[in-house]
């Protein structure tokens, strides 16, 4: 029973992730992102880009967590590749939170 509810909240987290993953697509692709992000300037494809990079950490990130808090289901292979994303993802997500603090 607690491992049914465990999993289930360990895929209600990828499902959360994964819609805000498409939430920054959708955004991406009628230009209220980069207006988000860089409200002086008019939206051209260069600032759309680099909103991706500053919104696609934090989907991406809590995928990853939620690949992580089924780690015992998973794989060896997936297990570290839970890990390496992780990481990644926690470190472009402190790189994307810099420039946002320095932006802004």
């Amino acid at each position: 029973m607690l491992t049914t509810v465990f999993r289930t909240v360990a895929n209600v987290i990828i499902v959360v992730g994964l819609c805000l993953l498409a939430k920054v697509l959708y955004n991406a692709t009628t230009g209220s992102l980069a207006t988000r992000f860089f409200s002086q300037s008019p939206g051209s494809r260069l600032d759309t880009v680099c909103a991706l990079g500053l919104a696609l950490p934090i989907p991406f990130h809590v995928i990853s967590i939620g690949l992580l808090v089924q780690k015992r289901w998973l794989s060896p292979l997936w297990t570290k590749i839970a890990w390496f994303a992780i990481v990644i993802s926690g470190c472009w997500l402190g790189v994307s939170l810099a420039v946002r603090v320095v932006i802004s």
